[in-house]
Parts: structure tokens; sequence; C-alpha cells
């Protein structure tokens, strides 16, 4: 399948995006290639669309890794209102600290500069639509572009570009798989394969009992899971269906002595995400080296 075009699709998960990072650093261990040079496109939302823009610049995956393992803090700090108030009246987090970091990482870089073909999710407030950024038609700053798809509701503020305002596109397409895969028939054809890498699953399982009951408060603290996790689903299928045996996804349920959260920044949940990363490679190296070099 050397003929074939090669795509990398990477889920939102927030600080769990140190799970794909330790993937595709083993990838380019053992392949002796960095990640822009072992596929042809990348595609990411939230946390993945961070991962995506920082590979297209050509950052190792392990510098991608040390970035996030070494910044928590600063991307989840709380504002004091926040603090205070919760999420209730306004978001947990100010979007000070992401941007400072990908002011660091990208400087005044624009989309449009990046070394690969990359797509990033968001979703338009007031157009009531998704938006793929895209590094091969759209103008915008990288740091822009990071701000808009990783704008998670309750957690960060929505990111105004120009008359615009965006949010985290986890709310529609937290898996970017079957954008990602739609792109890529139209750019190059029907000769494609898909990489598809999840950041661990957190499950929210609700009975039919407890459903039927909520209202807002209910619902408020498990909406944002169930929308995330609902739509990487259905993107999955729709690439399997679509892509058969030319794709491949890595996913697994968190383990329930995981938090699993956006925001889980303590030293003790990074080196269980670190861990569990590396479980998946363990478990489904064989099965992407063969993707890859196939």
């Amino acid at each position: 399948m050397d003929t074939f075009k090669s795509g990398l699709s990477i889920d939102g998960g927030g600080m769990r995006g140190i799970v794909p990072c330790v993937i595709l650093k083993h990838i380019e261990e053992v392949t002796g290639k960095p990640t822009h040079e072992l596929f042809d496109i990348v595609a990411g939302t939230s946390t993945g669309g961070l991962l995506a823009l920082l590979l297209g610049i050509k950052l190792s995956a392990k510098e991608v890794l040390d970035l996030y393992k070494n910044n928590g803090t600063l991307i989840f700090k709380k504002r004091i209102l926040g603090f205070l108030l919760g999420r209730l009246f306004g978001p947990k987090y100010s979007s000070e600290g992401i941007k400072k970091i990908s002011q660091k990482a990208f400087g005044s870089a624009m989309i449009n500069s990046v070394a690969m073909p990359v797509m990033a999710i968001s979703y338009c407030t007031d157009q009531g639509m998704p938006k793929v950024w895209k590094s091969w038609s759209d103008s915008v700053s990288c740091v822009d572009v990071v701000l808009a798809t990783s704008a998670a509701p309750t957690y960060f503020p929505a990111h105004k570009i120009g008359a615009h305002g965006y949010i985290d596109g986890g709310i529609c397409a937290n898996s970017p798989s079957a954008c990602l895969a739609s792109e890529m028939l139209r750019l190059y054809g029907n000769d494609i394969k898909l990489l598809s890498l999840g950041c661990g699953e957190r499950v929210t399982k609700m009975t039919a009992k407890c459903c039927k009951e909520w209202g807002y408060i209910g619902w408020g603290k498990h909406i944002i899971d169930v929308m995330m996790g609902g739509s990487s689903q259905i993107e999955d299928y729709m690439c399997t269906v679509g892509l058969g045996q030319h794709y491949v996804r890595i996913q697994k349920q968190l383990p329930s002595t995981m938090s699993g959260e956006l925001d889980c920044i303590k030293k003790e949940d990074i080196r269980r995400l670190e861990a569990f990363g590396e479980h998946l490679w363990e478990e489904n190296k064989d099965k992407i080296l063969k993707h890859i070099l196939e």
C-alpha cells in the first residue's frame, strides 16, 4: 500500500492527549522517522488540534509529550472567580495559560505555514455550525486555531477570531477521523489509509431511570463526556464502514482507577496516563506498525 496516502487523526481529551503522544513517540522511535514524514495529513480536535499543529511544525512526539507533562498546571490555571463559583457563572479556567504556551511554540506562525497539511475542528457559535480549519485554505494564526479548537465549554472561554466566536470542536467531532477521511477522499482519491488515535475513553453510563428525571443540574456534570464520547463513536463507525481494513482505531476505556477528567494535572494522573499510553502501544503495536509500514 505504498501508493496509499496516509492520514493521522487525534481525538480531543484535555490532558489525556498524553496518551496519543506516548503512542506517537514509540512510532517515531521504531521507524526512525518524525511524524510529519510518516503521514501525509493530520487532523485533530481540541487537544488533538494542538497536537496536530505541534507535529505540523516538526516537533517530535517526545517534545510534545514533555510539553504536556511540564505545562499542565499552566494550561489549567484556575480563574479566581471560577475557583469561587465553579462553572455556574463562567469558565473554570482562563485561556491565558494555553495562549502563553501556544505563543512560545508557534510565535506568529500562520496555519498555512506548517510543514504538512493540518486540519483542526472547532464549532462557530454565531453561525451555529462546525468550522474545519485547513492549512491549505485558511490564513489565521496557529495560536488562534489552538484557542478556537480547545475552548471546551465550562472549562475555557469561547475564542473570538474576526467577527466570529468559536468553541471546542469536541461538541460535534471529538474524533475528527470521518472529517479527515472525507477530506482525504476529496484531495487524494480512493487510495487512502487512516490511523485514528483516541485519548482513552471515559464512559459515562446512566440508567434510564436517572436520565428520565434529570434537568439542567442532573445533566450538567455528564453532558460534556456524553457529547465527546458519542461523537467519537459515530465517527469511528463511519470510518469502519467506509474504509474497512484501511482504517485502524486505537482507543480503549480508561480504568476505573483513573479520573479521566480533561484537567487531570496531578503528578499521579500524568503517570497513569503515560502508563495507559504504554499499555495501548504494547497491545496494538503490531497492528499500528503494519498499518503504517505496509
